[in-house]
């Protein structure tokens, strides 16, 4: 018996090492192209992504090419934007993905992330690869994805330029694009989404007096493998560089989307110890919480698309 016990137990470790390997090379050829990108968007090369660097137009380039349409269905085009910091003039620059949707094509739901991030400082590095190349890479990525199905609105994928200085992308997008505001009728808002709480959720805010949205979630959540918990407020964290909590309703760009009237769902993580400092790196990111998150986000999208309603829509 103690034999063919060990035997049994050799068969048993060998079936779990052989389905552990299958599950990781089915995860690196399903979300590859995703974990490609957040390593590009905060290599050395970029520099962290400061407004006006060569990483930042390195960044910019690399969006751009990405957002490249694949068919007669999407149009891509960016749009530069001046905006006042300090005592400086400014230029910003934000992308813009349209994939035309089949019954509301006029109706335009942004999913939103912005690239920009802190640059150097004292001849360190910040990265950002949580803030904000994980957004970033997941809005890239779900380009292909959106070429691939058919929606009800038409979505756009917005890649915000200077949110960390007072959400100057936002704004210009909101008051000077092309693409007009009073045919927005929702916003989903990606802002470091690669830190979950202990890698088993993120974190969602809503617009207020919107009990639709709850549902929504609660539906997203039954299929997703990350979930979503509501949350307003992040806790204060000793260990973060930003020891204070953080407001989640005026925490990023969805926040200028919110003062003309557009409801949203704002997406992120947690208040961690690398946050807006050198060690937010690709090297300390949780790949496959993060690959499961994107996942949700992809489900969460599909939900918003198909069952949000005319009286949740403006």
């Amino acid at each position: 018996m103690a034999r063919i016990s060990k035997r049994i137990k050799a068969l048993i470790a060998g079936g779990l090492v052989y389905f552990f390997c299958i599950h990781l090379l089915a995860f690196e050829a399903d979300n590859s192209q995703l974990i490609d990108h957040l390593k590009q968007l905060s290599s050395k090369e970029f520099s962290g992504r400061y407004p006006g660097s060569k990483g930042h137009a390195l960044a910019s380039r690399y969006i751009a090419q990405n957002l490249s349409p694949a068919n007669h269905n999407s149009t891509f085009f960016s749009e530069p934007f001046h905006y006042d910091y300090g005592f400086s003039r400014k230029i910003g620059v934000n992308h813009i993905f349209i994939r035309q949707g089949k019954l509301f094509k006029n109706k335009f739901i942004i999913i939103s992330a912005h690239y920009d991030h802190l640059g150097k400082k004292m001849g360190k590095i910040y990265y950002g690869a949580d803030d904000n190349a994980s957004g970033t890479a997941a809005l890239l990525s779900l380009k292909p994805w959106l070429e691939s199905i058919d929606t009800n609105y038409t979505l756009i994928l917005l890649a915000t330029d200077a949110e960390e200085y007072g959400f100057k992308g936002a704004k210009a997008f909101l008051s000077e694009s092309k693409v007009r505001q009073k045919d927005i009728i929702f916003n989903i808002n990606l802002d470091m989404i690669s830190y979950g709480k202990k890698h088993k959720a993120l974190y969602i805010a809503a617009s207020r007096n919107q009990p639709e949205l709850k549902s929504l979630v609660e539906q997203v959540n039954k299929i997703s493998p990350v979930k979503f918990i509501f949350k307003n407020k992040l806790d204060s964290n000793s260990i973060s560089s930003l020891r204070a909590s953080i407001n989640l309703h005026k925490a990023s760009d969805h926040y200028e989307f919110h003062k003309v009237g557009i409801p949203y769902l704002f997406v992120t993580g947690d208040n961690h110890k690398n946050y807006h400092s050198p060690k937010d790196t690709f090297k300390n990111i949780n790949l496959g919480f993060y690959s499961n998150a994107f996942e949700s986000i992809k489900n969460l999208i599909w939900e918003v698309d198909q069952n949000l309603s005319q009286k949740t829509a403006i």
